[in-house]
């Protein structure tokens, strides 16, 4: 049996879990988001509020990757339609959004 946070309210079933939040590599952009429609992403208020970029024909944002670019100064990025730059953007940028993504590994209870 394999218990998750959710599953009860049992405060001690915290311990079941090992969570990490991260941003995507490339590779799994491309594993999980094949698609460019797939990697479109629209910004919250509160995104929008704090600065990053929208555009306005479409509504969605760029995001960062936590794939190194060209060089030490660049990372990887997927523009607001969906296409993957790999040169990257500086990342002293300030206006690209942020995907992050969690796995949530569950253990087996014996």
């Amino acid at each position: 049996m394999t218990t998750c946070i959710g599953e009860s309210n049992a405060a001690d079933d915290n311990s079941k879990t090992v969570d990490e939040v991260f941003l995507l590599t490339t590779e799994e952009v491309q594993q999980y988001l094949p698609s460019e429609a797939s990697r479109r992403a629209l910004s919250t208020p509160y995104a929008v509020s704090r600065g990053v970029f929208v555009k306005e024909e479409s509504g969605y944002t760029w995001w960062w990757l936590r794939t190194p670019g060209t060089d030490l100064v660049h990372a990887v990025y997927i523009y607001s339609y969906g296409k993957i730059d790999l040169w990257g953007d500086q990342v002293t940028a300030s206006v690209g959004g942020v995907r992050p993504a969690i796995w949530v590994y569950c253990r087996e209870d014996n």
